[in-house]
């Protein structure tokens, strides 16, 4: 995979390895592939943070004293 642009698809942090594999979270996905099967759910604790981060940030902006909890039932999408 050499095409840069590809990685608008993948959490933010997310980079292409010096041989063009995409990393998630410090992991190439190749070798989560070998070692666990396809398909497999890759989720990047940074970006699940910081999107949650980004959420608490709004709501306070509007609602001071508002919180966010996180919860996901299958496929936390950002």
């Amino acid at each position: 995979m050499s095409n840069p642009d590809v990685l608008g698809l993948f959490p933010p942090g997310s980079a292409l390895d010096d041989d063009g594999t995409v990393t998630v979270g410090g992991c190439r996905l190749d070798d989560l592939a070998a070692e666990f099967g396809t398909p497999v759910m890759v989720v990047d604790e940074t970006a699940v943070r910081g999107k949650a981060r980004e959420y608490l940030a709004a709501f306070r902006h509007l609602w001071p004293r508002s919180d966010v909890a996180f919860a996901s039932k299958a496929f936390p999408g950002m």
